[in-house]
């Protein structure tokens, strides 16, 4: 069964280096972003934090307001379409 215990300090003095925001300010490439709004693994808030970091290329985001963590038909379908809409623009068929 899953501990609902805080987790050690350290463990969060680590885990804070890993919080895609970090990356997402040196983001250059073109990217698209999907946000579930009942993630209980992925919070929507650190989702729009790093969406919202990426200063530099395009990016795109989907919104999906039912799912939770999982990767419904919809945001893989939007997903999908950004891919091939950047291959295009690059002269790809």
């Amino acid at each position: 069964a899953a501990s609902l215990a805080a987790p050690a300090p350290e463990v969060v003095e680590t885990a804070r280096y890993f919080d895609c925001v970090n990356f997402a300010r040196s983001t250059t490439a073109p990217s698209a972003w999907s946000s579930s709004f009942v993630d209980m693994t992925c919070a929507p808030c650190t989702i729009y934090a790093a969406y919202n970091a990426v200063r530099n290329g395009a990016k795109s985001m989907h919104h999906d307001p039912a799912a939770g963590h999982e990767n419904t038909y919809a945001a893989s379908a939007a997903l999908q379409r950004a891919a091939l809409d950047h291959f295009a623009a690059q002269g790809h068929k």
